[in-house]
């Protein structure tokens, strides 16, 4: 997260507000998701959101 952090602080924050509601909306498991597992999925996201924009 914070590579793509250094590239496009912006993208970064539009992702991170979304996480909220995609969990909040997911409910329990996405909780129950291990710290781990879960940035990996963040940073996955993070990187194919992130990369079209960030080239632009």
């Amino acid at each position: 997260m914070q590579r793509e952090n250094k590239k496009g602080g912006n993208a970064e924050f539009r992702w991170v507000t979304t996480v909220p509601e995609k969990v909040v909306k997911g409910g329990s498991r996405q909780l129950q998701m291990p710290g781990p597992t879960l940035a990996q999925q963040c940073t996955a996201r993070l990187s194919q959101a992130g990369t079209p924009p960030t080239r632009d």
